[in-house]
């Protein structure tokens, strides 16, 4: 049986903060006891904006911390913002990251740290990939501040953060968008079995130069080559030489919190590679 409530300021409040976080008219409805359009005036009258019913906000199952992107003082804040930036898609409803199956720990580790009270991982076994989408336009509006857009593929840019994080969201993009090849080649000379090791950025000009000015910075580890592409938007930093690339993954991986185990693995193999060929 419905009936006709004069709601407090507290109870207001109530109502519309479970609208924003994502609760549907007709269950803050049956919460009161009352029709939906008792709960719509309450928003029109505190100036609430209603959902697009077209969008995904209204279907959204689980509860977030979308504010964890609001200010970046974290290294794992400063890690994530760099894998999105990097392996992220951000849209005017929320965020998508999609990764190879393998991967789908990493996602689960996000979860946890944004405090989601779900696990909405998407499996698609014929690709061999899982997805997760989170839908709020207050999380778009954070990483939209922080240089991340629809069209990051041509507009991202470094983001304003402290400099003690600057290895962590540089580990971010390197898991997201990077590559470390290590290379087994014998010498001509003398047939003597050596390694090399190949690492790669890839992102916007804007990006990249300051990624690798902080790397030159931290690391004296100079390019070796820069491949430019989209017109000039999009760029591949290329870097070379054992010791060279050796010193910025010490540096890269030193006072570790958060990291692609993959990526790592490979980095922890590094000795044991040098130590098999007595170099």
């Amino acid at each position: 049986m419905f009936k006709k409530i004069n709601f407090t300021v507290e109870q207001e409040e109530d109502i519309i903060k479970k609208y924003l976080n994502g609760n549907s008219l007709r269950n803050i409805a049956n919460d009161y006891s009352v029709v939906k359009e008792t709960i719509r005036k309450i928003l029109i009258k505190n100036n609430i904006e209603r959902r697009d019913m077209r969008n995904w906000y209204h279907f959204r199952k689980y509860k977030f911390n979308e504010n964890y992107f609001e200010i970046i003082d974290t290294p794992e804040k400063a890690y994530w913002l760099g894998f999105i930036m990097a392996d992220g898609h951000v849209s005017k409803d929320g965020l998508c990251i999609a990764l190879n199956e393998k991967d789908v720990y990493h996602l689960i580790k996000f979860l946890k740290d944004i405090n989601c009270d779900g696990t909405n991982i998407k499996y698609d076994y014929k690709l061999n990939k899982v997805q997760i989408d989170l839908y709020s336009k207050c999380l778009v509006k954070s990483l939209n501040n922080l240089g991340l857009f629809n069209d990051k593929s041509y507009t991202c840019f470094y983001p304003n953060i402290q400099e003690e994080l600057n290895k962590y969201f540089i580990r971010g993009v390197f898991d997201g968008d990077g590559s470390l090849m290590i290379l087994k080649r014998k010498k001509k000379e003398n047939k003597k079995q050596v390694i090399d090791y190949v690492l790669t950025f890839t992102g916007t000009i804007l990006l990249t130069n300051k990624i690798n000015y902080i790397i030159s910075d931290n690391c004296n580890v100079a390019i070796k080559n820069i491949e430019i592409k989209n017109n000039g938007n999009y760029s591949v930093l290329r870097y070379s030489g054992r010791k060279q690339v050796l010193k910025f993954l010490n540096w890269l991986y030193s006072g570790i919190t958060i990291c692609l185990d993959r990526k790592y693995d490979l980095y922890l193999t590094i000795p044991k590679i040098l130590k098999e060929y007595n170099i």
